[in-house]
Order: structure tokens, then sequence, then C-alpha cells
């Protein structure tokens, strides 16, 4: 049980829980280094998702940045088309069950605010306990971000959407609803802050040159991600009531 005095326990993020055989030793000059097979999971284009993998690359590599427990993830490509590959994970090469998000929220704080600031960044509206990972002994992993950002699939436009959504709050969080403190919130918002210009353009850029996106929907997506850091602390303070179990909320002027 987390308590309010208790500093966090810092787990490496998404992590393979257990690994396949090793393979035949690579001759380097260090030493100790094997071929490893270990899963993966492929994410491409589809027509009800056509902005999944632009969605889902950009999220991922910007909660890594801020150290949330997200899956590794990379762009692949081979010429013509493109799409996303995430570490896989599974005690015994098994998926975990879906979380107990109240389990969660209780057991591991810190992690789970983490998880709520990148959401919130990235308008990922699409939180569930099929898509959090939790097992005490290893930790948590937040995964499937294929519906933040430009969203699902835009009514009209990618940058339509993105305007439509840029100051928008959550209007719910599974994770948010069972947190008991908000002890970690204002230093995971201070993280994201902290994220440089330069990053958030490298990833983006990194969907263009995949051609994944148009250069409208590119300088959007660095507009969007840009401002809604700059005013994530007032994004928030406007989206309080996701907080279900804190009475007392200290963000108010925070994002101004």
């Amino acid at each position: 049980m987390a308590t309010q005095g208790r500093p966090p326990r810092y787990r490496g993020g998404y992590q393979p829980l257990s690994l396949a055989n090793y393979g035949a030793t690579v001759e380097t000059p260090a030493g100790g280094v094997s071929y490893l097979h270990m899963a993966g999971y492929m994410r491409r284009v589809v027509r009800d998702r056509p902005y999944g993998v632009v969605n889902d690359f950009i999220a991922s590599t910007l909660g890594a940045r801020i150290g949330a427990p997200v899956p590794p993830i990379a762009l692949i490509t081979d010429g013509s088309s493109a799409g996303s590959i995430s570490m896989g994970f599974g005690e015994g090469g098994r998926t975990p069950p879906p979380a107990d998000a109240s389990r969660v929220a209780v057991d591991d704080p810190y992690l789970a605010t983490g998880i709520i600031v990148l959401d919130q960044w990235t308008l990922n509206g699409d939180r569930h306990d099929e898509n959090l990972a939790y097992l005490p002994r290893f930790g948590l992993a937040a995964f499937d971000f294929d519906c933040a950002l430009i969203g699902p699939k835009p009514q009209t436009t990618a940058v339509d959407s993105l305007q439509k959504g840029l100051m928008m709050p959550l209007p719910r969080h599974i994770l948010a609803e069972h947190l008991p403190t908000l002890q970690w919130l204002w230093g995971w918002i201070s993280k994201v802050r902290a994220v440089s210009a330069e990053d958030i353009r490298r990833c983006v850029y990194l969907c263009f040159d995949a051609r994944l996106i148009t250069v409208a929907e590119r300088d959007k997506l660095i507009d969007f991600l840009t401002l809604r850091q700059r005013w994530l602390g007032d994004i928030m303070d406007r989206g309080r009531e996701i907080f279900t179990g804190i009475d007392d909320w200290p963000l108010l002027g925070w994002g101004r």
C-alpha cells in the first residue's frame, strides 16, 4: 500500500518480464552479448485507425521521454508503407490480464499519476483496464495510444480534429477516478514542461519522414503538443472533476 510519505518506487517503464532463450554469442570486443528473440507488437495503418500509428508512436515516444511506464516503440518502413513496433511483455511469455485500475492507483500512485498526465497532454481518452497491465512483482505498463492526439478517425480532417481538442481536458480517466493523492501531480507536469521543443519536433518529423502525415498535419501536431505542454496545468485545472476521490485541489493558477 502506498502512503503519502513513502518515496516513489522507480521501475524502468514497460519492460519484458520474461526473456526468450539466448542465441549465439555475438563476437564483440566487450563480450557478454548474445542474440535474443523477443516478442513484439506490430501496428499498421488501417481504415478505422488511419492515424493509429502516428498517435501511438508520438505519445509513446514522449511518454518514454518523461519517464512514464510505456513500451519502447520504433517506426519501421519498407519504403512504401510504415508501421510501428513495440516490445512485448508477459511473464512466461503470457500476456498479463487486464489491470485493476483501483488497485493500480492505490499501489503505485506515482506511476499512475504519470500515466494520467501523459494521457492529458496527448488527449488520450481511451485509457481502460485492457490497455493497462500491472503485475506487482514487476510493475505497471500503459500501452495503445492509437486514439490519442488526432483521434481514432477524424470526422473531417486531422488538422480540424487537433484544433478542436487543442485546449480540451479529458472528461474522465480510469486511474484518476481512484487516485488517492495528488502528491506527485505537479512533478509529472514539470516533467512534461521540461521536454524540449526539439524532442517534440523530432518524433513528429519521424512520422512525416515516413510519409504518415502531411506538412499541415505535421505542423499542427507540433503546435498541439507545444501548446498543451505549456498550458497543461491550466487544462488539468479545468478538468479536475476527473479526480473524483480528491477533495483538496491544489492546481488553481498553475497553468497561467
